[in-house]
């Protein structure tokens, strides 16, 4: 009984640790990043798009991509979470 138990709160700590060390990184890189050069690369996007506006709604296209993106981003991290907790046990 204790056994599972111990178990289970070990699993859920270690993926806490690992989870809050992964925040930390990301909030260090966050930093790092010149959001300026980001936003120029969207404008240029955005007026490259703007000349297929006209045959393509873009925005209904943007709205599609970006779904799709979502849900293999979250199949990625369901995975990744899989095996970390496959690789601790």
């Amino acid at each position: 009984m204790f056994g599972i138990a111990t178990k289970t709160i070990k699993d859920i700590s270690i993926f806490g640790v690992v989870y809050l060390v992964l925040l930390g990184l990301g909030e260090k890189i966050n930093s790092w990043i010149q959001w300026e050069w980001i936003t120029y690369f969207f404008v240029i996007i955005r007026k490259a798009l703007s000349f297929i506006d006209f045959m393509v709604d873009t925005n209904a296209l943007f709205s599609v991509l970006f779904m799709i993106m979502t849900a293999q981003i979250a199949v990625i991290i369901v995975h990744s979470s899989q095996k970390i907790i496959a690789w601790f046990r």
